[in-house]
């Protein structure tokens, strides 16, 4: 999912990946153009119409061009719901939920949409492909009052050491 005219949202890189993995099914929601060979654009659609389309995927893919924006970190409500809806995710910049970077949850993968490894993206579609990620999973990093009380304890810190 992403929004068109925004370069950040590397739409670019995901037809690059679906012309390097011809055995995988793309469905692209938020942009319209004419679909092709292994890519399906779906333009926008409300969550009543997105939701039967992603419920058919095995892996959702994150924005993949932050970099454009000179950004490394970021935390996009997008993946909160494709973890919140059981989805393995891949990401291609530092996920904020994310506290250790070199130790994600088995069903996330962390890539370099620069120079992305193909093999890894492969081996990891196939290996979780029937993954769902359990709400014992999803909810201490999507739920907001878990996500608020860990803000107003980073603040409290803050304050404690003036």
């Amino acid at each position: 999912m992403g929004t068109p005219d925004q370069p950040w949202q590397g739409f670019d890189i995901l037809e690059q990946l679906a012309q390097d993995l011809p055995e995988f099914d793309f469905h692209v929601v938020g942009l319209l153009k004419p679909s092709y060979s292994n890519v399906y654009y779906h333009g926008f659609l409300s969550a009543e119409k997105y939701l039967p389309i992603m419920m058919k995927c095995h892996v959702c893919i994150g924005t993949l061009a932050l970099f454009r924006k000179n950004m490394e970190e970021a935390c996009p409500l997008k993946i909160r719901e494709y973890i919140a809806n059981g989805f393995p995710i891949i990401i291609g910049y530092k996920e904020a939920m994310f506290e250790d970077h070199s130790h994600l949850p088995e069903w996330a993968l962390e890539i370099d949409p620069r120079n992305p490894n193909l093999v890894s993206i492969r081996e990891f579609c196939v290996r979780v492909k029937d993954r769902i990620v359990s709400n014992a999973e999803a909810f201490p990093l999507v739920d907001s009052s878990i996500l608020e009380k860990r803000r107003v304890d980073f603040f409290d810190s803050i304050l404690s050491q003036e």
